[in-house]
């Protein structure tokens, strides 16, 4: 019988070097979580982007075509998990052969079914930010989304864009942009919990189910870079 520790516990109990890209930060996409003593009322605002429609369907096609002579590949995840004072920081990093825009939709649209739990009607990453974690004294953390821009070399040359307006331009709108994503976990189990041997189970069923979580969405990216576009 597995342990539901909220962040985990909606995901199936049956759980399954990024390439080099020259890389500028532009606009972002931050999202923050709260812990069990800090509800949603306090929440941080999340960070907005502009989301145009049009040059999202653009990179779509971008994506679609290349998928078919270049696949692209998504590394396994960068983790690192530290621990002071009885408190876990884990941090992680990967890309996604997708917009920011595309991600940032995939972490918090209800439309996107892959990633909403139809049975209970919410969302995954919803339930990561917003609701108590069972065994959890501390519960929270943050995601960030940056572009990549992936085609610069081959497409501007000597220029290095440092914007999505600029990466447009340069590469003629022909240049794909992917996303590295950031995350930042902090998680303490209450006293009992807290000490060996289910400290250590906890953590790593914590880590298990984030990597899960970062596979899922990377899994998502291909299947709609693979699909054909209107």
């Amino acid at each position: 019988m597995g342990v539901n520790l909220g962040f985990g516990g909606w995901i199936s109990q049956n759980t399954q070097q990024p390439p080099k890209v020259d890389s500028k930060r532009s606009e972002n996409v931050e999202s923050k979580s709260v812990s069990e003593g800090n509800t949603n009322n306090n929440a941080p605002a999340e960070k907005k982007v502009y989301y145009d429609v049009n040059e999202q369907m653009k990179q779509d096609q971008l994506w679609h075509d290349a998928e078919k002579k270049h696949p692209w590949y998504d590394s396994p995840p960068k983790v690192k998990v530290t621990t002071k004072k009885g408190l876990y920081h884990m941090n992680i990093e990967f890309t996604v052969g997708m917009t920011p825009d595309g991600v940032h939709d995939i972490f918090t649209n209800p439309s996107s079914s892959g990633f909403f739990d139809h049975d209970k009607w919410r969302h995954f990453m919803g339930k990561y930010k917003k609701e108590k974690m069972m065994f959890m004294k501390v519960f929270e953390g943050s995601w960030k989304i940056e572009p990549l821009y992936v085609d610069s070399e081959r497409l501007c040359k000597q220029t290095v864009p440092k914007s999505r307006e600029e990466y447009k331009k340069c590469s003629r709108g022909q240049g794909k942009v992917a996303s590295k994503v950031t995350m930042n976990q902090y998680f303490q189990p209450y006293p009992l919990f807290n000490l060996p041997p289910l400290s250590w189970y906890i953590r790593g069923i914590t880590l298990k189910t984030t990597k899960t979580l970062v596979k899922m969405v990377q899994n998502f990216a291909t299947v709609i870079r693979m699909a054909e576009t209107s």
